[in-house]
């Protein structure tokens, strides 16, 4: 292992520095000037939602009491010997999340409106959903995308997920459609985020992003892309489970899939047959695949094998150009590295032990069979995912042009002191198992 210093910035990329000292006092005085603002309303609607919860469960979108106090006394206390958080940081991490659990009350009753409204959705049957489980940087957005096309199927919009409430989707056709036409809603969103990050993420409001990354910004969990290398691989470490994250991984993200999904198959309407949509489901939350077959023992679960050089070194480049929390600046590259090391390592290691230990209910698909042959892998997945699902006329041969060289940030191995091989040696067998030929065959047509 290299221990040479890893350069902040090279020539050529952006400067993704942290905030200086005017910025940092002027987000100070933004984040107490909301808390302050809006606590009047948090006072009204928290007395209004603490009441409801007498009687009422809460919300799977508002913040476990649990991970709320986790992530307070980490800001608060927590400390590493290479990780030092320095106390500006500590007041923007608590007011972030002050100011974020001030918005909750109001969040949690816009969800109790359906539950007045749209009780139906509650008995609403999941029936053999496909959860597409991957690794990072696999190319399973775009394949979701691909199969959120097909009317039959009902998924995860981004824009529905960060506002999962019926009625809203209800009224929001009426009041996009006539000020806000989905042109212009592209654009409001993709500047919410930097540039850097749309060079390798699409970030359409009405296309499905990954799941548990939206999600874990109403869990506090985004806070730890600025709380040291271990807070950070911890919040984000989607493989195995650890005794600080099983709770979201393992219970949180669950329920709201659940619930999220009843809402979208319960305001979806129905297949030409009368039968119920089927939900599709994309992320990286391998941590939560045991509850999710036992929550739903009909469920379908693919992955997508990339060969892990380059699939780690992606995810590595794109954390770097992740839009900051708390003007944090690019998450630092040592953080990035140890990350590399430990969360995406072990996820490969636990995803060749999970989907090798099933194989009626999973589907394996390889990555470069995927980008050579899009109408195959394709007709793959519908007969063995979504056997409930007619693809006719839903498969294109083609895939949707995207931006594949010249990003801002593509840091190689060697520019970050890894050596590679080195790197790649505990996935030996793993590499080995992405490399194996595809082990399905299509079905035959009728008449062949």
């Amino acid at each position: 292992m290299s221990t040479n210093p890893i350069f902040e910035k090279i020539e050529g990329e952006p400067d993704l520095a942290p905030a200086g000292t005017g910025k940092v006092i002027l987000t100070l005085i933004q984040q107490t000037v909301v808390l302050l603002l809006i606590s009047p309303f948090t006072l009204l609607f928290g007395i209004l939602y603490f009441l409801i919860r007498i009687v009422a469960r809460r919300p799977p979108t508002i913040p476990n009491p649990k991970t709320v106090f986790y992530y307070i006394k980490r800001s608060l206390f927590w400390q590493t010997a290479h990780n030092e958080i320095v106390f500006s940081m500590r007041l923007r991490l608590l007011l972030s999340m002050f100011s974020f659990l001030a918005f909750c009350p109001m969040f949690a009753l816009a969800w109790y409106i359906d539950d007045v409204f749209f009780p139906g959705y509650r008995t609403t049957p999941i029936v053999r959903p496909l959860f597409i489980i991957t690794g990072s940087r696999s190319g399973s957005t775009q394949l979701s995308q691909y199969l959120e096309e097909n009317p039959q199927v009902v998924s995860h919009p981004l824009l529905l997920q960060i506002f999962p409430y019926i009625w809203l989707w209800k009224l929001a056709p009426k009041l996009l459609g006539r000020f806000f036409p989905e042109e212009k809603l592209v654009e409001v969103m993709k500047k919410t985020v930097p540039a850097g990050f749309l060079e390798r993420k699409e970030f359409h409001p009405l296309k499905p992003e990954t799941f548990e990354i939206i999600f874990s910004g109403s869990q506090l969990v985004n806070h730890s892309m600025a709380m040291g290398a271990e807070m950070f691989a911890e919040g984000y470490g989607w493989g195995r489970t650890t005794p600080n994250n099983a709770e979201f991984w393992e219970k949180d993200l669950v329920d709201v899939i659940e619930q999220f999904g009843k809402k979208m198959i319960y305001a979806g309407g129905s297949k030409p047959d009368g039968s119920a949509k089927t939900l599709v489901i994309k992320g990286h939350f391998l941590g939560s695949a045991d509850s999710l077959e036992r929550r739903f023992p009909d469920a379908h679960f693919l992955t997508i094998l990339r060969h892990p050089s380059n699939r780690i070194r992606s995810i590595m480049n794109f954390f770097r150009v992740a839009p900051e929390v708390c003007v944090n600046g690019g998450i630092p590259w040592p953080w990035l590295v140890h990350y590399g090391r430990t969360v995406e390592v072990n996820y490969s290691l636990y995803e060749k032990e999970w989907y090798q230990a099933r194989s009626e209910n999973t589907t394996i698909i390889r990555f470069r069979d995927y980008v050579d042959d899009l109408e195959t892998t394709l007709r793959i997945i519908y007969e063995r995912c979504l056997p409930d699902v007619d693809w006719e006329g839903y498969i294109p041969s083609e895939h949707a042009p995207r931006k594949r060289s010249g990003y801002s940030v593509n840091r190689t191995y060697e520019q970050l002191n890894i050596d590679e091989e080195e790197f790649l040696a505990p996935l030996a067998e793993y590499i080995e198992w992405v490399n194996e030929p595809c082990p399905y065959t299509l079905k035959a047509e009728d008449g062949d």
